[in-house]
């Protein structure tokens, strides 16, 4: 399994794949069931986020763009893994950085090595802790250098936001096109100097608010969201939950799916070497847990669910990592999930496999897997659960964040009632006799959510929003 041994990719293996996915991304441009022509011819992406979830998106998205015939760079610091996927748009890795070191590269228009990714800074708060840090001392030297540092972290934002804007003008694009809502160093000043110069700025809403977020931030992410020309939500729920929040902003809205996966590898053939691997018997059921174990995602039903007597065939593969627990376990990114397998006696039927996995891997553990459960609490969307209609995968989840949507056009679903054990118990059940009485394909056709179709019906909605006419 190779995946679950090495994080690297064989760049031969990548070749091959860069024109496997672009013979597929033909063939699903050919299965569209509806075209539209764009008068916009080029994009600017913007992603700061180092992750593999919108960094995920904002990878297919641009590839989406490029075969609907639209120019699209991408601005970002997305994770290594991204980074070294083919694709015909191109990546500039300098969100989060010092655009200011890159800057020699961006005026030639060519991708850059990409930086360390730095965190977000704390620019608002800087100046208070270094005014504590020198408070009571008399020295005039520390206190010029403290004024030094105050302003250079005033500043930093609007040297990067004033280069950036200075690039994004000089390559002429007719969109700036975010993926997150907040921009890192270059908050708050990008967007303000973008509006001010007529670039029109459009927005993914990817969640409207941040996942266990406290009600304080409402009013920064509604001030965020009403800078904006176009915002796109993934579903008619989070459209609802955005107009709830942001009533201003419910006619410059408009809902586009979140797409399925081109630049995973088809590792179906590897099933029965990662079960042999992880010990999963071909006559079991197994569930996979993937990604980012937090609390709205609700992994405590399913666990809580496996001991019934109904389940005793069924094992739960979690794969990932956990954050956002009172009751992390340092040094083990599973310890919790660990320790509430022990208290229910259910350790034996559980597999665990610490994360971030490349796409090889990820490929594999889904071809190892019968059913992925998305029992989740609350949401605006998944990006799992599109991972999991790529792979042709029985989807176990309830109906938040316009899941349901999503699974109109594909039958190999299971929608629970409510999010507690007993619904989950009922669930399986359910979704065990379907897989073995109708086994969904291992690459089902979903044309509409192929990438260049959303590219194409999303353009001709941001151009309606913007008042511009057909080419």
């Amino acid at each position: 399994m190779t995946g679950l041994a090495s994080m690297t990719q064989d760049p031969d293996d990548m070749a091959e794949r860069s024109a496997d996915e672009r013979q597929g991304a033909l063939e699903r441009r050919r299965r569209a069931p509806h075209r539209v022509t764009s008068s916009t011819r080029s994009i600017a992406l913007l992603n700061p986020l180092g992750d593999y979830g919108i960094g995920g998106y904002t990878h297919e998205l641009a590839e989406g763009l490029v075969a609907a015939g639209v120019t699209a760079d991408v601005y970002s610091s997305s994770s290594p893994a991204v980074q070294a996927l083919p694709r015909r748009h191109r990546l500039y890795p300098v969100l989060g950085s010092m655009l200011l070191k890159q800057k020699a590269k961006l005026a030639r228009g060519a991708p850059v090595a990409p930086p360390p990714i730095a965190p977000r800074p704390a620019v608002l708060d800087r100046p208070q802790r270094v005014a504590e840090s020198v408070a009571g001392s008399a020295s005039p030297g520390s206190l010029v250098a403290a004024a030094t540092t105050a302003a250079r972290a005033r500043l930093r934002p609007l040297v990067l936001a004033s280069e950036l804007l200075l690039h994004l003008r000089s390559r002429r694009y007719d969109l700036v096109w975010t993926q997150w809502p907040l921009l890192g160093g270059y908050d708050p000043w990008l967007r303000r100097f973008c509006r001010a110069l007529g670039m029109p700025l459009v927005h993914t809403v990817h969640n409207v608010l941040p996942h266990d977020s406290p009600p304080e931030v409402a009013p920064l992410y509604r001030a965020v969201y009403e800078q904006y020309d176009a915002l796109i939500v993934h579903s008619d729920y989070a459209a609802r939950e955005l107009a709830e929040l942001a009533p201003a902003v419910a006619a410059r809205t408009m809902v586009v799916p979140h797409g399925t996966y081109t630049y995973f590898p088809d590792r179906s053939a590897a099933r029965a070497d990662v079960r042999r691997q992880l010990e999963l018997p071909e006559d079991r059921l197994v569930v996979l847990f993937f990604g980012g174990v937090r609390p709205y995602k609700n992994l405590d039903a399913l666990l809580e669910a496996l001991p019934h007597p109904a389940l005793a065939d069924t094992v739960v593969l979690v794969a990932g990592h956990e954050s956002g627990y009172p009751d992390l376990v340092p040094g083990d990114t599973l310890g919790r999930t660990r320790a509430r397998a022990a208290a229910l006696g259910i350790a034996d039927r559980l597999r665990l496999l610490s994360g971030p996995f490349d796409a090889t891997t990820t490929a594999e553990l889904f071809a190892a897997a019968d059913v992925v459960a998305l029992p989740y609490l609350k949401s605006y969307g998944s990006g799992l659960l599109l991972q999991a209609m790529t792979f042709g995968k029985h989807v176990l989840a309830t109906r938040t964040g316009g899941m349901d949507e999503h699974l109109v056009d594909y039958p190999w679903h299971t929608m629970l009632e409510a999010t507690d054990p007993d619904a989950v118990i009922a669930g399986l059940r359910e979704a065990r006799a379907a897989v073995r009485s109708n086994p969904p394909p291992a690459r089902p056709a979903l044309p509409k959510l192929a990438w260049p179709y959303l590219a194409e019906v999303t353009l001709a909605g941001i151009e309606a929003r913007l008042g511009r006419g057909r080419a």
